[in-house]
C-alpha cells in the first residue's frame, strides 16, 4: 500500500520510559508482551473500533473542558478529529465493514456524574 505523495512523513517521537533497574525493565517488558498478546489473540475487529471511538469520546471530552490558551487543546482537537475521521473511513469501506457500537457514543459514559470529579 502507498501513501499519498501528499501526505508529510515524520518520524515518530516516542517517550522515554523512566529509570528501571534491570528486574524493574524486565517485568514491564513482560506485562507489556502479555498486553500485546492479549490484545492480538482476543480483540476482535469491532473491539478495535470500539476501543478507537472510546478513544475518540474521551479526547472530545477533555477537549471540551480545556482551555483554547492551553498547548494540549490544541493536541486534543487535531487528535479527536483524527479519530473521528478514521472511524468515518474504517466504517465506510465496504458495507459489510465492522462497526463500533453505537451505545458508546452515550456521553453519560464519559461525563463525570453531578458532584463527581474525574481525576
Amino acid at each position: 500500500m502507498s501513501e499519498p505523495d501528499n501526505v508529510p512523513r515524520y518520524a515518530i517521537r516516542y517517550r522515554a520510559d523512566g529509570t528501571h533497574t534491570d528486574e524493574e525493565a524486565a517485568d514491564q517488558y513482560a506485562a507489556q508482551r502479555e498486553h500485546v498478546e492479549f490484545m492480538y489473540n482476543e480483540m476482535t475487529d469491532e473491539g478495535q473500533l470500539d476501543l478507537l471511538l472510546m478513544l475518540t469520546n474521551m479526547a472530545e471530552m477533555r477537549l471540551g473542558m480545556t482551555s483554547p490558551e492551553t498547548p494540549s487543546f490544541q493536541w486534543l482537537m487535531v487528535y479527536s478529529l483524527m479519530l473521528r475521521h478514521l472511524l468515518s473511513v474504517m466504517t465506510h469501506l465496504h458495507p459489510q465493514a465492522p462497526k463500533p457500537s453505537i451505545a458508546l457514543e452515550d456521553p453519560g459514559l464519559y461525563w463525570p456524574n453531578a458532584g463527581e470529579t474525574i481525576n
